[in-house]
């Protein structure tokens, strides 16, 4: 091989090694920026669940109380109806030892 054929096959070599280059450097920021994008978006996932979280919190905290505020009810019903029903018995005694209205 002669010197100028070396040359021009290096030459060649080299052409094609800057285009691969500049290939692969288009396609490496290719490739950046679509991670850059896909970490944008995992970002505003991740924001967005955490706001769902806090608001699903809420809700809970929310449940909670009205539960409490249900079993409490529930007490205070209770309460009432067994009242109520010492007041009936009270009331039927009473008027069973002739002491009521009925004629």
């Amino acid at each position: 091989m002669t010197p100028e054929e070396r040359f021009e096959r290096i030459e060649t070599q080299l052409e094609l090694l800057a285009r691969y280059g500049v290939d692969t450097a288009d396609r490496l920021d290719g490739v950046t920026d679509r991670l850059n994008s896909i970490t944008d978006r995992l970002n505003s996932v991740a924001d967005r669940l955490d706001r769902l979280a806090e608001r699903v919190e809420g809700l809970a905290e929310a449940q909670r109380g009205t539960q409490a505020s249900v079993d409490q009810t529930s007490r205070d019903v209770a309460k009432l109806v067994d009242v109520v029903g010492s007041l009936v018995r009270r009331f039927e005694r009473h008027s069973g030892d002739g002491h009521g209205g009925r004629e």
